[in-house]
């Protein structure tokens, strides 16, 4: 008996200790994070995976660098052709930016949004408009990302509609960024719908992806925060 239990516990340690280096799974830092026919995650909230999604839409050849007097940025922007994405387990429109788009690594800022990319609202129907999402990165945890780990950038977010008179436009989508993190791939993952009556129905998604770092050539206050 006693050498049954040592032989035991010989064989899960390791497996233990793969289960805390490899997050979600031992997802890839690419633009593909998933293996190949994986097990979808269960639904995080609004509908949303707890893990990052392999994309439908990412840069597939890299993205210029524009300098600016004070400063050196990436813009990545999708918009979903259709309403038709996610499946019935979880999930939206994800796109991702990573190294095939040659995202730069460890900039000063990285701004991530997802907006209602479908036909414009009007003051009648802005309210019933919603938009979720949830904000992923690949952490380098050395300089060859050789190792490190998905993390979710911020909380999941949800917002309806809100009307501006003075613009006037509906204001419906959530953001969030940080600073200094040394990401080899980020990726959002978006649902957008409109309330019909007692369903909600999906809509057109669009996300965007900003990277940013000062040139040196202005004031500290004229440059992006770090």
């Amino acid at each position: 008996m006693r050498t049954t239990i040592l032989l035991l516990t010989t064989i899960c340690l390791p497996l233990a200790t793969l289960a805390t280096t490899l997050p979600f799974g031992g997802l890839s830092s690419s633009e593909q994070p998933h293996a190949p026919n994986s097990p979808h995650m269960p639904a995080l909230t609004y509908g949303l995976c707890s893990g990052p999604q392999n994309a439908v839409d990412f840069p597939s050849s890299p993205v210029p660098v524009v300098q600016s007097t004070c400063q050196y940025s990436q813009t990545f922007k999708s918009t979903s052709p259709t309403a038709n994405y996610g499946d019935a387990i979880c999930g939206g429109y994800a796109v991702a930016f990573g190294p095939k788009g040659d995202l730069k690594r460890n900039w000063a800022i990285i701004s991530l949004s997802a907006d209602w990319g479908d036909a414009p609202l009007t003051a009648a129907n802005c309210a019933t408009a919603h938009v979720s999402a949830a904000f992923w990165g690949y952490r380098c945890d050395n300089r060859a990302c050789s190792a490190g780990g998905w993390e979710r950038i911020g909380a999941v977010q949800s917002r309806h509609g809100i009307w501006n008179t003075a613009s006037p436009v509906c204001y419906v989508g959530v953001s969030t960024s940080t600073g200094h993190k040394d990401y080899q791939t980020v990726s959002v993952d978006v649902i957008a719908t409109q309330g019909q009556g007692r369903s909600a129905v999906r809509k057109r998604a669009s996300v965007g992806m900003s990277m940013t770092s000062p040139t040196g050539a202005c004031p500290a206050a004229s440059a992006p925060l770090k």
